[in-house]
């Protein structure tokens, strides 16, 4: 960890197995490391005198409340294996320590964990079980909007530090498949329409007919489905193993807001990845269809695919905005939950699993419903 120049090390217990003496000899390498590199260190230890010895502030994970409570609020004298301390001082201190421990022990050992505020009856707890998965994207979606504004301006570093993440698993790692699937969906369809369209009409008059309308169509619903099987699982896998390797919980113990820190830039960058993957897949299946009309000998067959899109008959404005509106929901539904489901506790190995599999029949459930809404409401069904 050292020699890769990190600004800040995690320490947690260094000082198992270790004898009286080498507890401080460990304690005073800290330090010294900590000095000569101008870094910080977060030691988690139950050593007492390792805490004392290495220590600039003290913190106990309390009992009462769990969560984090700085210990002799100004008047801890600092790291006690600093020079500086005698020997009087260093055993004063450490006694005094021992002595806050096993007192706070004594009060709260036996203190069961918070559990909220209780349900009236069981029949009310079924039901938020049941209601939870449905409202949680939603949650996530209202705390990322308001926490990504501050956390945007007070800690930028971070913001882009987990949107950059994002925005390699979901967006560049799987860019190329995009392309490619995009591509030959574009192809397929065209050419299968090509071959089995009306009787007696000629494949390029069948092409110049349909133009780009298989794209305005087909492009939303796909390009989603794809989006979040591929690169929502991966998200959804990434933020299942912060929880269960307990990194979200260190978070919490740090005072750290998951959903600022975590949630808001993921979101905001997951939401954005779709949209420029459905801009991608679009783009992937006109130049499918391109393949098709030149086959065909369709000419200016690029303006003529073109034109649903960007200078659509009026007839077909609306399918348009069908699909501007489609792209849209699409995005911020499926990061959201995206986010709330990779976001959850992960008590086992098997809850990441279930996560990305709930979150595909979900999102999948989302497209398809925004796509009969739409339909019944496009063509006045």
């Amino acid at each position: 960890m050292l020699a890769s120049r990190r600004k800040l090390l995690f320490l947690d217990e260094p000082s198992v197995g270790l004898d009286p003496h080498r507890v401080r000899m460990l304690a005073r390498l800290i330090r010294e490391q900590v000095k000569a590199l101008g870094i910080s260190a977060i030691v988690v230890t139950h050593d007492v005198a390792l805490a004392a010895g290495v220590g600039d502030r003290l913190f106990l994970l309390s009992l009462a409340d769990r969560k984090l409570d700085e210990m002799f609020v100004g008047r801890w004298p600092g790291a006690l294996e600093d020079p500086g301390h005698s020997a009087e001082t260093r055993g004063k201190w450490i006694v005094e320590l021992e002595a806050a421990l096993v007192d706070h022990l004594e009060d709260h050992g036996d203190t069961p964990p918070p559990q909220g505020t209780p349900l009236p009856g069981r029949a009310l707890a079924k039901v938020v079980r049941l209601v939870d998965p449905l409202v949680a994207p939603f949650r996530v979606a209202m705390a990322s909007l308001v926490r990504a504004p501050g956390q945007l301006v007070r800690h930028p570093g971070d913001f882009f530090v987990v949107a950059r993440r994002v925005l390699a698993q979901t967006l560049l790692r799987p860019l190329v498949f995009y392309a490619i699937v995009s591509t030959l969906i574009g192809y397929t369809v065209l050419f299968v329409i090509s071959k089995v369209g009306g009787a007696g009409i000629r494949p390029d008059a069948l092409l110049k007919q349909i133009g780009g309308s298989y794209v305005v169509a087909l492009a939303p619903a796909l390009s989603a489905l794809l989006f979040v099987a591929a690169s929502g699982s991966a998200t959804n896998a990434w933020l299942g193993s912060m929880g269960l390797t307990k990194q979200t919980l260190a978070l919490d113990a740090l005072g750290v807001d998951r959903r600022a820190y975590l949630w808001a830039p993921a979101w905001f960058a997951a939401a954005i990845c779709y949209l420029a993957v459905a801009c991608l897949f679009a783009l992937g299946m006109l130049l499918g269809g391109l393949l098709v009309c030149r086959a065909h000998g369709v000419p200016d067959a690029w303006n003529l695919l073109t034109a649903d899109i960007f200078d659509p008959r009026p007839e077909r404005l609306r399918y348009v905005y069908r699909a501007a509106f489609l792209v849209w929901m699409y995005g911020w539904g499926i990061a959201s939950d995206v986010i709330a489901k990779g976001g959850s506790p992960k008590p086992e190995a098997d809850s990441v699993t279930k996560g990305m599999t709930a979150s595909v029949v979900a999102c999948t459930l989302w497209v398809v419903g925004w796509e009969l809404v739409s339909v019944l409401v496009v063509f006045e069904l």
